[in-house]
């Protein structure tokens, strides 16, 4: 039996009786949460405000917050418990100054978890940290490159980074995280601290960094040599700063051109100041390149350039190269030796036995006046300003010898292409010849010779020779050689070889008869102007006959009938037969028109072009022969056979 009470008004009424019923499940949902303003935000903490606005039927037994620098947040702050509807809070610490945040809320009760949508807050910024990792090291002279590590930079960007040396020497800044420290004193120790700065101030400075100690190469300077010899000098120089470093080697780079080649150097632990280096095996009269270096843990410093001079002293001994001898004398030659750093002055050159003493500036000299038969050696000396040098070793043996003595005699056996040249050896010099001939030629330039080889003593001696050209003037000078060498030519001779063969043509007719050689033929049988004028001007003529050719050695008679034709001559070219070109004519009676015919005739390699003659007026026979001989004679005949033959034309 279940007794309900209920009030209404002010009465209260109870109802009392059996009741029959089925019990209702009420079912709850997870909590409904939202979020409030960030409060206490510092440069690393942060209050975050949450609300459980509905607790969805049941108590919540975890309420917090999700939070980290995106919406993946990553980070819980929450608390556990039993919680109703209500505020709750929760402080963040370990936040960056300066980053933003993103958080929401949430509760979890028996039926889930309500969550808040997203929001954000920053925390505050600061100064920036210290930079790490200060690093120092020296690069060139008076100077060190300093590097680091940016620290946090406080939640705002850094402005720049200040760089302090210490001892102080230097002070910069800059937006890199390095730089060039500047205006060191080399030799000096420092170390560097380096702070950021951004827009909240500067921050804190770093620990100082390694020392370094600047360092350069020396600087060094030269001097004039001193003690300087023909052969050695003594080179100076100084140290005027070593850079901060201590030098390990110094000296001297020398030579005979600023490329020097040449080092003369002491190695140890040298400071500042001067020193010295002696130099040998120079060069007499020869001029030196130098400088002075240093070198030091940086590099090598050098100085600027300076130049001396050997000392100079007497020429070296030349050396003899060759002596070789003609008739009394003989040609002596050398080769300088060193000059000792000075010009030579001139060349001593004596002979031994004492026959030949002179002086020159050449390098040969004629040793004249010497004894055929005899031998020599020669020395030279050289001779500068210093004075006179050291004299050669004895050149060769040489003796001179005479050359032989020759003349000429008139050639014989003259021929069209031979002679005998004839010449006497008058005198054999100092020695027999080995050699003797003849030069000859068509000039007294000669130009070709004939020899004989042997041993010959004095006398007259020829050689013939062929081949020559007839009726033509040769020079000739004989020759003769010994040891002494080769004969003066004599005056110079001459000789006319035999004159040369004419070839002629013999003829008879009845005007005459006689001879012409082939040259007058060709001149006299060639029509002038006037002939062939007249020839031109008859009206009839006739075909001539084929002309005759007639050679050397060879006898050949024509004998023609006398016609009258009218001609026109043909041109006359060597070495061809061409025939005389005419005009077609009325051929008279054989019986009463005499013809004669001079055809084409050649001879030796000679073509005479004649025409075809005629007249009625002349007798009807005519007879030439044509023959070659060796003489020419009855020209006169012959010429007024020719005469008689043209005159009625």
């Amino acid at each position: 039996m279940i007794s309900i009470k209920k009030s209404i008004g002010a009465s209260v009424v109870t109802l009392v009786g059996i009741f029959s019923f089925t019990s209702l499940a009420f079912a709850s949902t997870a909590p409904t949460v939202t979020s409030s303003a960030t409060t206490a935000v510092g440069t690393s903490t942060a209050t975050l405000h949450g609300n459980i606005t509905v607790d969805g039927g049941a108590s919540s037994t975890l309420e917090g917050f999700n939070y980290g620098t995106s919406t993946a947040y990553g980070s819980v702050a929450s608390s556990s418990g039993t919680f109703g509807v209500g505020s709750f809070t929760q402080s963040l610490t370990g936040l960056t100054p300066g980053t933003t945040y993103h958080f929401n809320v949430f509760a979890t009760n028996a039926s889930g978890t309500g969550t808040s949508s997203d929001s954000t807050f920053t925390a505050s910024t600061t100064v920036p940290n210290a930079p790490t990792a200060i690093t120092a090291a020296t690069s060139t002279a008076s100077q060190a490159t300093v590097t680091w590590t940016a620290g946090f930079n406080g939640g705002s960007v850094i402005s720049y980074y200040t760089i302090i040396s210490s001892p102080a020497a230097y002070s910069a800044t800059t937006t890199a995280t390095s730089t060039i420290a500047t205006g060191l004193t080399n030799g000096t120790s420092y170390t560097f601290t380096v702070s950021a700065t951004n827009a909240n101030g500067i921050g804190a400075t770093s620990t100082a960094s390694n020392a370094v100690v600047p360092l350069s190469v020396s600087i060094v300077t030269v001097q004039a040599a001193s003690v300087i010899s023909t052969s050695s000098a003594t080179l100076n120089g100084t140290i005027t700063s070593t850079g901060g470093a201590s030098s390990t080697i110094r000296g001297f780079n020398y030579g005979t051109s600023t490329t020097y080649g040449s080092v003369a150097s002491s190695s140890g632990t040298f400071g500042a100041g001067a020193f010295t280096q002696a130099i040998t095996s120079l060069t007499p009269g020869t001029t030196y390149h130098f400088q002075a270096f240093s070198t030091n843990l940086v590099g090598t410093a050098t100085s600027s350039d300076l130049t001396f001079t050997a000392s100079t002293t007497v020429p070296s001994a030349p050396t003899v190269t060759a002596a070789t001898s003609t008739p009394s004398q003989a040609n002596v030659s050398w080769t300088p030796g060193f000059n000792g750093g000075s010009n030579v002055t001139y060349y001593t050159i004596i002979s031994s036995p004492a026959a030949y003493s002179a002086t020159t500036t050449a390098t040969s000299t004629i040793a004249t006046g010497l004894t055929n038969g005899t031998s020599y050696t020669f020395t030279v000396s050289a001779t500068n300003a210093n004075g006179i040098g050291a004299t050669s070793t004895a050149s060769n043996i040489v003796v001179p010898l005479n050359i032989p003595t020759v003349t000429a005699q008139a050639a014989s056996s003259i021929t069209t292409a031979g002679v005998t040249l004839n010449g006497t050896i008058t005198s054999n010099g100092s020695a027999s010849s080995t050699i003797r001939g003849f030069a000859y030629g068509t000039t007294a330039s000669y130009g070709a010779t004939t020899t004989q080889s042997g041993t010959f003593g004095t006398g007259a001696f020829s050689s013939s020779i062929s081949s020559l050209a007839c009726g033509t003037t040769y020079h000739f000078a004989p020759f003769s050689v010994n040891a002494g060498g080769t004969s003066t030519y004599p005056a110079d001779s001459t000789f006319v070889t035999s004159a040369c063969p004419v070839t002629v043509i013999s003829f008879s007719s009845g005007g005459g008869g006689g001879t012409a050689s082939v040259a007058q033929l060709s001149t006299l049988l060639a029509p002038s102007a006037a002939t062939t004028a007249y020839l031109n001007s008859l009206s009839t003529t006739k075909a001539p006959a084929a002309p005759v050719v007639v050679t050397p050695a060879k006898t050949t008679t024509v004998t023609q009938t006398v016609v009258k034709p009218v001609v026109t001559p043909a041109a006359v070219t060597p070495n061809k037969v061409v025939a005389p070109v005419v005009k077609p004519a009325i051929a008279p009676a054989a019986s009463t028109t005499p013809t004669i015919k001079v055809g084409s005739v050649k001879i030796a390699s000679t073509t005479i072009s004649t025409s075809t003659m005629s007249s009625s007026s002349k007798p009807a026979q005519v007879s030439k022969t044509a023959s070659a001989i060796n003489s020419v004679s009855g020209f006169s005949s012959f010429i007024g056979w020719l005469g008689s033959l043209f005159s009625g034309f």
